[in-house]
């Protein structure tokens, strides 16, 4: 007879209720960054969005990214979102954007 899957495998196998509104700051994070790169990149279109053209465009957006990263832990604590909850969503988030 089969034995029971969770207690076969070791690990924790219940749903995790704090993580639909982790994958959602993600995805915020990543529209936010792609809508400002927009509004800054002059370079073509690249797998992910807009490409920066110059190394000021780069900085541009890389000090815009930053600050979205910082906003989107903030509100993650903030939410009492655990780091390991975050890392997956982040993970989630990112197949959704291939």
């Amino acid at each position: 007879p089969r034995k029971d899957f969770a207690a076969e495998y070791p690990g924790n196998f219940a749903e995790d209720p704090l993580l639909p509104q982790a994958v959602t700051l993600w995805r915020f994070y990543y529209a936010q960054c792609e809508a400002y790169d927009r509004t800054v990149c002059t370079g073509g279109m690249g797998r992910d969005g807009v490409l920066p053209a110059t190394a000021h465009e780069t900085a541009l957006i890389g000090r815009h990214a930053r600050g979205q990263w910082y906003a989107t832990w903030e509100a993650a604590v903030a939410a009492g979102i655990p780091n390991d909850t975050m890392q997956r969503a982040r993970d989630i988030a990112l197949r959704e954007r291939r």
